[in-house]
Formats: structure tokens, sequence, C-alpha cells
């Protein structure tokens, strides 16, 4: 059942949220996540369980759009990122509603506006950068050329934040799996298992959901034996095994059986895949 959930953001301690809270339960949320951070803070730990909380035809409801996004080209990453969820979004003070026809147009005209920005700054920063190079300046940062251990230190602080970000922001998609399923089963046959319910989305690879792991691992949002050794396929009747990867995952194709039987380490006797035909006659000689 579609659900209405709401988030909620001050930026310091001595701050409340009573008044964004109010607002969302007068509305009709039935759950609602709130940070104390500034508006620039990356790691919002209450967004990021927020964005994972909600499933399709859910709607993530805000008082207005800067308690959500640090900028617009945040709050138009989020928005995206929830309808190809098929989540909609509502600010309450604001016109976007990605529920009703009007809404959609105005995130539209928002994208459009955040795109012509971008280009200008593009061009800015080229003009820039031409007119630093007529004058011999190097460009860069003076520090990491100097190689700085303070500068360089907080760039890869702000890199770790932004990868751990992304990787959170992405785990709505994979973490039941790896919490499930690792490390009885190796990585190439967790991903095989994510990437049959993926829909539109692009496929993860193996070792893109192995890095994305670890940082969760190292943040403390997954348990350590998640990273543990897989361990070897079971001997025994590729035909039961053919069955009970069938039973486990109803509706699968033939070929898509025939994938996560070799993604678990069983090949076909004489052949280099799995064929339609021959994944068949497993479970033929299954039901005998």
């Amino acid at each position: 059942m579609a659900s209405l959930i709401g988030y909620a953001r001050v930026s310091t301690e001595e701050q409340d949220t009573e008044a964004q809270r109010r607002a969302l339960r007068s509305f009709g949320c039935i759950a609602i996540f709130q940070d104390k951070a500034s508006g620039s803070a990356r790691d919002r730990p209450e967004l990021a369980r927020c964005l994972g909380f909600l499933r399709p035809g859910d709607t993530l409801v805000i008082a207005r759009l800067d308690r959500l996004a640090r900028s617009l080209s945040h709050l138009l990453e989020i928005v995206e990122e929830l309808e190809g969820r098929g989540v909609f979004f509502k600010s309450l003070a604001d016109p976007f509603d990605t529920t009703s026809a009007q809404g959609k147009l105005m995130m539209q005209m928002l994208g459009a506006f955040a795109e012509f920005e971008r280009t200008l700054i593009r061009e800015r920063t080229k003009a820039g950068l031409e007119v630093a190079r007529s004058k011999g300046k190097r460009a860069g940062n003076p520090r990491l050329r100097a190689r700085d251990p303070i500068a360089i230190g907080m760039l890869k602080a702000s890199l770790h934040d932004t990868y751990l970000q992304r990787a959170r922001a992405s785990s709505v998609h994979w973490k039941d799996a790896v919490e499930t399923l690792r490390p009885r089963l190796p990585w190439q046959a967790v991903t095989a298992r994510i990437n049959l319910t993926r829909g539109d989305r692009p496929e993860i690879k193996p070792d893109t959901l192995r890095r994305h792991v670890q940082k969760l691992v190292e943040a403390g949002d997954l348990p350590p034996h998640v990273l543990g050794a897989a361990r070897p396929p079971k001997k025994g009747s590729l035909a039961e095994t053919a069955s009970q990867l069938r039973d486990a995952n109803p509706g699968i194709s033939l070929r898509a059986l025939g994938e996560l039987l070799e993604a678990d380490g069983h090949h076909p006797p004489r052949a280099a895949r799995w064929s339609a035909e021959t994944v068949r006659s497993l479970l033929s000689r299954a039901r005998k």
C-alpha cells in the first residue's frame, strides 16, 4: 500500500524540527525522518535511511525545498532517482508535486534552468582558464600541486564522503540481497540475482558491488561478515540445484536460470554456456 513518508531537517542542534513535523503529520505522513545538519552536509544518515525506506508508489513529503537538498542539482538528482524507483515527491510550501501534471511540468522547467546554469558555469570556467593560461598561471589547487599533506587529506575525505553517499543511495537496490546471500554465494552470483530484478536500471558489476559493500561495512551500515570468502558450490545433482533456483526465483526465464547456474559455479558439461533447452532438460530430470 502506498504511503506518505516525511523528511525534516534543521541546521543546528539548537534548532527544532517540530514545526516541520507538525506540517508533515497534518498532511498524513505515517513516518518522518529528521536530520540536524547544515544544508551543505554530505553525510545525512537519516536522509539516507529515508530514501532507503521508500517503496514504489510512496510519496516523499518535505515542508519546503531547502529542507531536502543542498543545491538545485542535488535536488534534481534525488527526484530523478526517486522517479526511477516509482516514488513520488511533494513539497508542501512549493509548487512541486510529481503526482500531478503541473508538478511534473515545474520539475522539468527546473531541470531546464539547472542545465542552462551548468552550461553558463562551464563557459565561464573555460574562459577563466584561458585567461589564466595567457598570464602564465597554472590551473588547479596550489596546495595539492605542492603535495601539502593537509590538502591531500581533505581531498581524500571529500572523495570518501561522496563515494559513501553514492553507495548508500544505490544500496536500496541491493542491500537486502547482500545481507541474505553473502558470503554464502560469490559476488558474481549475488550480482546476477540483483540484476534479475533491476528493471530499467543499469547492471551492477561484481567489482562495483564489492567496493560499495566495503564502504558500507566501513561506515557500519553492513556487518563485516558479508565481505568473507564465498563458500564453494555444493556438490550434488545439477537437476536438483536448477529446480531449487527456480523455486527460489518464481517466474524466472530459462535463460536467466542458466545465468544463475553459471554464476554459482555450475557449468554445462559439454558446452560453453547454458542454453534454454539444456536448462529445460535439467528441470525435466528434476521432476522425474
